[in-house]
């Protein structure tokens, strides 16, 4: 705040636990201001700070008016780099989930690729597309499918998966 008192009208320091600012600010032009400290013991990195809710929706609300300061080097009397990011919100062009999102996320499995079935869909390149009437193995590495295409002919084709797709729709 020593460092900013000319910057500002008035500077204002927020009870310890404020929700989304830390210091209320009055520009020169009498506008109200909010300004997030973010303090880093050493330099800022690539891994970021971090901002709770209620920061991010402070600085949703205020756009042009909210500030972000992180403090690099912020235990180091003398040392201290300061940055001022002006409507961190309006400027960010992307919000990331690091992996302790994983706890909140609810899991599934992938599903298991489909495999030609009786009963399945199937598009053939050239021909369209039918149901499968039946599959007739031809050891672990390829299937024949026997298909009824959508104009009525029958075909028997080796399943290839690189240039035919299976779906379950009717």
């Amino acid at each position: 705040m020593q460092t900013q008192q000319e910057k500002w009208a008035s500077l204002e320091e927020m009870p310890h636990f404020n929700k989304g600012f830390d210091i209320r600010a009055v520009a020169h032009d009498g506008t109200e201001h909010f300004i997030e400290i973010k303090g880093q013991s050493a330099a800022w990195t690539i891994a970021g700070i971090a901002m709770t809710p209620a920061e991010l929706l402070c600085a949703a609300e205020h756009r042009t008016h909210y500030w972000l300061c992180v403090v690099e080097h912020a235990a180091q009397p003398g040392q201290q780099i300061l940055h001022l990011v002006n409507n961190p919100f309006g400027r960010a062009d992307q919000f990331r989930f690091d992996s302790g999102w994983k706890a909140a996320a609810i899991r599934e499995a992938a599903h298991a690729p489909l495999v030609p079935t009786s009963g399945l869909r199937i598009e053939i390149p050239g021909l369209g597309i039918g149901t499968i009437a039946s599959v007739k193995k031809g050891g672990s590495l390829f299937s024949k499918v026997h298909v009824y295409l959508a104009d009525g002919r029958q075909v028997f084709r080796v399943f290839d998966p690189a240039r035919m797709r299976l779906s379950k729709e009717a």
